[in-house]
């Protein structure tokens, strides 16, 4: 059977900027991916569940390949979390099936529809990146499709170059087809959430030095819109994994879907401002220590569907940098 592209000028990154035609074919399995690369020898880019920023998961120039087509498990031990599965099978998909079992991803992105492949091919980072540190230091095996050598397993050991390059590598170095993760054991699904507020940068960063080596999950929230003293102004949160009530299902708790692009002209500093003030108030006015169920904590924004379309027709860009601790309030501010 032949892989089928067709143009399509709907597909588009998540930030929604990058606009163009795309050649894109969906393989319904391994099988097929391998018959057509066998023959076609062109440039082409793997493409997961479309929730990255900027340009990635577009490549106008060549063949575009939907990989959610190959989502399936291939083995899971639940006594030691080892985890094998094709590159397109979800977050959401696969903690269906290891949370209840007592094991999570050990680290996750704000979003929970992400593919394998494009967590690695990312090298995604989470709330616990100081203890963790990126999703690529737990993979423990690749099976990489290249137009040079074909189906090839790689590891840290067996081709350390090359694994490096593609743990992180935009999916550049081939078509990430399987990937072999070690899961984290987790005594429940629930965290223990703590919610403060910050007055400013510099609660921000005396906060979070006292939280690091304490809590495994920090993230904070700032309004940007602030300026002067209360530059900085926001909500620190961190969390530690529950050590009893055992591991339920948690499914995907989607809520209403943004039916349409918003206009360009809602996003202000004024409309910015309004809904910062009010963000902030809502999450101080919870308990400041509660007990949320993993999908809260994690995957707040996966509540509302299509979230992306608030920035209208032109999209938005994401911005992530890392700065040394030192110099550090400076380069923030």
């Amino acid at each position: 059977m032949t892989l089928v592209f067709q143009p399509r000028d709907d597909v588009l990154s998540w930030g929604r900027a990058h606009r163009g035609r795309q050649s894109l074919g969906r393989p319904a399995d391994a099988s097929e991916l391998r018959a057509w690369a066998a023959v076609d020898k062109g440039p082409r880019l793997a493409r997961g569940l479309g929730r990255s920023y900027g340009d990635s998961g577009l490549h106008a120039e060549g063949r575009l390949i939907d990989m959610t087509g190959l989502d399936r498990f291939r083995s899971f031990d639940a006594k030691t979390g080892l985890l094998r599965a094709q590159a397109g099978l979800s977050l959401d998909t696969l903690l269906k099936v290891t949370a209840p079992q007592g094991w999570f991803v050990p680290v996750t992105p704000g979003t929970r529809h992400v593919t394998l492949g494009g967590a690695v091919a990312h090298d995604v980072h989470g709330k616990n990146h100081s203890w963790a540190g990126t999703f690529g230091r737990h993979v423990r095996a690749l099976s990489l499709l290249r137009s040079d050598r074909g189906l090839i397993e790689i590891t840290p050991q067996s081709d350390p170059e090359l694994f490096a390059a593609t743990v992180g590598g935009m999916g550049l170095t081939g078509l990430i087809v399987e990937v072999t993760l070690q899961l984290t054991a987790i005594a429940s699904t629930d965290l223990v959430v703590e919610t403060l507020p910050l007055g400013g940068l510099d609660d921000f960063f005396a906060l979070n030095l006292q939280s690091l080596e304490r809590f495994e999950q920090t993230v904070a929230w700032i309004d940007c819109a602030q300026r002067g003293s209360k530059l900085g102004l926001g909500v620190y949160t961190r969390a530690n994994w529950a050590t009893d009530g055992g591991c339920v299902a948690q499914g995907d708790r989607r809520g209403p879907s943004l039916p349409f692009e918003a206009p360009s002209f809602a996003l202000n500093r004024v409309s910015l401002s309004l809904f910062n003030q009010a963000y902030r108030a809502v999450q101080l006015a919870r308990p400041r220590r509660a007990r949320l169920a993993y999908g809260d904590v994690f995957y707040p924004l996966d509540a509302v569907q299509n979230w992306n379309r608030l920035y209208g027709r032109s999209g938005f860009y994401q911005y992530q940098s890392v700065v040394p601790h030192q110099g550090g309030r400076e380069a923030l501010a």
